[in-house]
């Protein structure tokens, strides 16, 4: 019996159900069992739903745009971070509608949709300095850098991956600095 198998009939059908749907939703995800992880965040859903939980409605379904977006289902992927971003803007969830801008600019990145995708990220930035979210905030410049190499904008991206490089490092994450690094040095050559 797999250790979600145990954890499902362990915790469903007791009080908080739908949070533990959903983080057993995270754990298939992170399994990459995909067919699970969107079993569990559907389920999740409607849940939050009888509980009147929107952020609980919108971290779901959030999820479900993750899992798309990863297997490269573009169009679900927008609809659901669209339908996020609504929700997350309805009770005023901040660092949601950043994340659901930051996700739809992702989309559009890896459609090569660079007006749209840097309009997202762009959005992302002030909602992740007012919740306080350095390295979201980090990713968006980062990927406002990528944008404007691909366009051939040499100065652009220097500056975009110094500002990235710069958050990384105050948060401490060394994968980003790392990547900043590397497209710096891409530029350089």
């Amino acid at each position: 019996m797999s250790v979600t198998t145990r954890f499902t009939e362990a915790l469903l059908g007791e009080p908080g159900t739908a949070v533990y749907a959903r983080k057993l939703g995270l754990i298939a995800l992170q399994q990459s069992t995909y067919e699970e992880a969107t079993a569990r965040f559907t389920e999740a859903f409607p849940l939050h739903e009888e509980l009147g939980d929107t952020v609980g409605k919108a971290d779901s379904l959030c999820m479900l745009g993750v899992i798309a977006l990863e297997q490269s289902n573009y169009e679900e992927a927008t609809a659901r971070f669209s339908e996020t971003l609504s929700l997350y803007e309805e009770v005023g969830e901040k660092g949601g509608k950043a994340d659901s801008s930051l996700h739809l600019g992702v989309v559009a990145l890896e459609q090569s949709e660079y007006e749209d995708e840097t309009a997202k990220f762009t959005k992302a930035i002030p909602l992740y300095e007012e919740v306080g979210d350095r390295g979201k905030k980090a990713h968006c410049i980062r990927n406002l850098g990528v944008i404007a190499l691909e366009q051939s904008k040499f100065e652009e991206p220097t500056a975009k991956f110094t500002e990235a490089l710069s958050l990384y490092d105050e948060v401490g994450d060394m994968a980003g600095e790392a990547d900043c690094q590397r497209m710096l040095g891409s530029i350089a050559l």
